[in-house]
């Protein structure tokens, strides 16, 4: 009877270990391998609605490869035909689940306005290598670092001060990257647009619309798989990169922004900023692309209202989104130019190199 009792009890106290064990380690663990494989383990294409350099006159580029640790990945200096004195060295670093040819209005405009541009692809995307597909959020930190420290080496580009563009994706890059010593001492100012403060705000906010609550599970995991896999950069903050920085910082959000949610930007942290040099615009009514115009996206908003959404096959889940936000409008819409809210940003450029007069 008592060897019994003993064995009963062992077999319940396996179970429990069993189950304890599974939904506080193999679950959140199995939970964690999912989410990153579902949103980061596919390459990114070129978009359905994408833009050509062909539609901007005067526009130049070289292409120039460069390596961001273990890939190499596609960049280019562009500048603007009989421009030749430079304001300074604009890195224009793009969103997720698309290419720096998604960005060639504000290329132009950049190059326009008399900046020497370098844009790129980040790992996984379009023209640059990356067979794991875009590895991760904070693999947009480690491309723009490396990007920053190549482009602004390079002969054509001595001399002149580093600005830094950064939009969604690269909002947040362009700021955390700042938590890097080395890049802090290269760059003269920073415009972070629609930028999300950390990394796990964002999957969180994905992976309960695709995975439900249980996603909630997996924030110890996801954090640990982080830093085996990018060390001391899963920590990176936007805000932290800011503070850290004595140098000008643009920040500008949306309160409208449906795809990096206001509650989760880091704009919304502006009582925490300690950087005096930093300004923050928040505006109501402009959504994700700020400097797309209003009726523009009115129109692709109005366009897409009513349709059954694309079939999801094996794309990249994030140029899903737009591919299926975008389908039914047209390239003069998606790559508008608000070149009044752009003038704003160009403004705090030239006013960053007298450190903000």
């Amino acid at each position: 009877m008592g060897r019994k009792f003993v064995s009963i009890l062992a077999t319940i106290g396996g179970v429990f270990v069993y189950i304890i064990l599974g939904w506080t380690i193999v679950v959140p663990t199995l939970v964690s391998m999912f989410v990153l494989d579902y949103f980061f383990r596919k390459r990114v294409t070129p978009t359905l609605i994408c833009d050509e350099n062909k539609y901007y006159p005067g526009l130049l580029e070289t292409q120039r490869y460069f390596m961001s640790k273990e890939n190499k990945l596609y960049g280019a200096f562009f500048s603007h035909e009989g421009h030749k004195l430079y304001k300074g060295l604009m890195i224009v670093s793009h969103g997720i689940g698309c290419s720096h040819r998604n960005y060639l209005q504000v290329i132009d405009y950049f190059t326009r306005k008399d900046y020497l541009v370098f844009s790129f692809d980040m790992t996984g995307c379009c023209l640059s290598e990356g067979n794991k597909g875009m590895d991760g959020l904070q693999r947009a930190i480690i491309d723009l670092k490396s990007a920053i420290l190549f482009a602004s080496t390079q002969e054509e580009a001595k001399g002149l001060d580093v600005f830094v563009f950064g939009h969604s994706w690269s909002g947040y890059a362009s700021a955390a990257v700042l938590n890097d010593e080395e890049v802090r001492a290269k760059v003269k100012a920073v415009a972070s647009l629609c930028g999300f403060n950390n990394s796990w705000d964002v999957m969180k906010d994905q992976g309960i619309k695709k995975v439900g609550k249980i996603v909630k599970l997996s924030r110890p995991f996801v954090h640990i798989l982080g830093r085996v896999r990018y060390g001391k950069i899963v920590k990176y903050k936007g805000l932290k990169g800011i503070n850290k920085y004595d140098g000008p910082v643009y920040v500008a959000h949306s309160r409208d922004d449906k795809t990096v949610a206001f509650s989760y930007s880091i704009a919304r942290l502006q009582d925490k900023c300690t950087n005096k040099k930093a300004e923050f615009h928040i505006y109501d009514n402009l959504g994700h692309t700020l400097y797309r115009p209003v009726e523009a996206e009115a129109s692709i908003t109005k366009k897409r209202e009513g349709k059954a959404p694309l079939k999801l096959k094996d794309e990249n889940i994030f140029q899903y989104f737009m591919d299926d936000r975008y389908r039914f409008s047209t390239r003069e819409e998606v790559f508008g130019m608000n070149e009044e809210f752009m003038d704003t940003i160009e403004d705090f450029f030239v006013r960053a190199k007298g450190d903000i007069c």
